[in-house]
């Protein structure tokens, strides 16, 4: 679970175990959290950047805590 960034280490022999760096396992926890909100790949720039926390049922974007107000989120790519 620590090694798909469901989880941390619960103790030292845990954390070798996993076998990863602590830059590793963030960047797992990190990964997990995009995959839980369901961010698309084309999406994860702007996922990463706080532009959007994830999707309406009618896969419009919920504005995240970095975009502002005036941002259109679907014209960024353009």
């Amino acid at each position: 679970m620590v090694c798909l960034g469901l989880a941390v280490p619960a103790d030292e022999e845990c954390e070798k175990a996993a076998g990863m760096t602590a830059e590793q396992m963030l960047a797992a926890q990190h990964s997990s959290r995009r995959a839980r909100a369901g961010i698309m790949p084309e999406d994860w720039d702007k996922y990463d950047r706080g532009l959007i926390a994830g999707y309406n049922a009618d896969g419009s974007p919920i504005p995240g805590p970095n975009a502002d107000n005036d941002y259109e989120i679907e014209d960024d790519d353009e």
